[in-house]
């Protein structure tokens, strides 16, 4: 795309910023940001895991999660879902 999605206006709110609000409605222990970089608008609460050379696609920000976290479960979402419920999310998680 040449620029972070992330920061795609949707109804008004960036797509980071939806996405965040959604995961933090399910109280997860740690939350994490995967991508090539750090990006600016990452609230310090919010840990940053580099993708993982070579591909640096979602795969790798998904195996790169995985040997950081600390829990037993691992809950993807991906930053252009904006239409994924909270509903959902816990039903999955259940």
């Amino acid at each position: 795309m040449g620029t972070d999605k992330a920061t795609f206006l949707f109804r008004g709110k960036p797509l980071w910023q939806i996405q965040l609000e959604t995961l933090r409605r399910l109280q997860l222990e740690e939350i994490f940001v995967s991508a090539r970089n750090d990006a600016s608008w990452r609230p310090d609460d919010v840990h940053f895991i580099a993708d993982v050379p070579p591909s640096r696609g979602p795969l790798s920000g998904l195996a790169a999660s995985l040997d950081r976290m600390s829990t037993h479960h691992l809950v993807a979402l991906a930053i252009d879902m904006p239409w994924m419920s909270n509903e959902y999310l816990e039903f999955l998680c259940a």
